[in-house]
């Protein structure tokens, strides 16, 4: 197995890459690459705990997250001035990637904040005419009431209003624990898109609950 390693001034020319774009180099370690077929082994620079790295290979380089769309990418880089570009370009894909909120993750935990306490052995039974009828009602009014109470302008209201008639609709086709779940995604959809604080997510899902539960026996306490 051959080990190629970089120059003292090489890592210090990486190290200056980092300092520049912002990043912290102690959030940086240096460990060797997985062998290849020939079992050489190259440097490797890892971000924490080495989800994210950057393969410093002789004629080409390995690195996640990729430049252009790919979660790990390999590029020809045949001088180190070609890998030192594509490190420097992969350094602010990274910095995006660490910047950027995990909205999947976002809209996880909003969804165990927003639950719900259904009664124990609830059927999962179709909503009737009339009580769709008093459901879309009682989203108009909601519409309105989330326009005023967080102040939303006019892109807000039109997207505020698109998911609410979206909940409307869905409870004449829907059952009722199905619409529930459909409920919790779309107050959740809302949330998110809206960038409101957890505090006034709370302040949501209570309006909510608070206009929707006298009218159908779905929401818990």
């Amino acid at each position: 197995m051959e080990n190629h390693q970089l120059l003292k001034t090489q890592k210090n020319e990486v190290f200056q890459i980092l300092q520049k774009a912002g990043l912290e180099p102690a959030n940086f370690s240096w460990d060797i690459s997985s062998p290849t077929v020939q079992g050489w082994t190259f440097p490797q620079l890892n971000y924490l705990e080495g989800r994210y790295y950057f393969v410093f290979a002789l004629s080409f380089c390995i690195l996640s997250p990729g430049i252009v769309e790919l979660a790990v990418e390999h590029h020809n880089a045949t001088s180190w001035n070609d890998r030192l570009r594509f490190f420097a370009r992969w350094v602010q894909s990274l910095k995006k990637e660490l910047e950027v909120p995990d909205l999947w993750a976002e809209m996880e935990k909003y969804k165990l904040s927003f639950s719900v306490t259904l009664p124990k052995r609830q059927v999962n039974e179709p909503i009737s005419a009339s009580e769709a009828e008093k459901i879309s009602d009682k989203l108009s009014l909601l519409t309105n009431t989330i326009e005023q109470q967080f102040d939303l302008d006019a892109e807000h209201k039109k997207f505020v209003r698109s998911k609410l008639n979206y909940l409307a609709e869905a409870a004449k086709r829907q059952s009722s624990l199905d619409w529930v779940h459909t409920l919790i995604g779309v107050s959740v959809t809302i949330v998110l898109s809206l960038n409101l604080t957890p505090d006034k997510a709370s302040d949501l899902w209570r309006l909510i609950k608070s206009v929707l539960s006298p009218f159908i026996h779905l929401i818990g306490p």
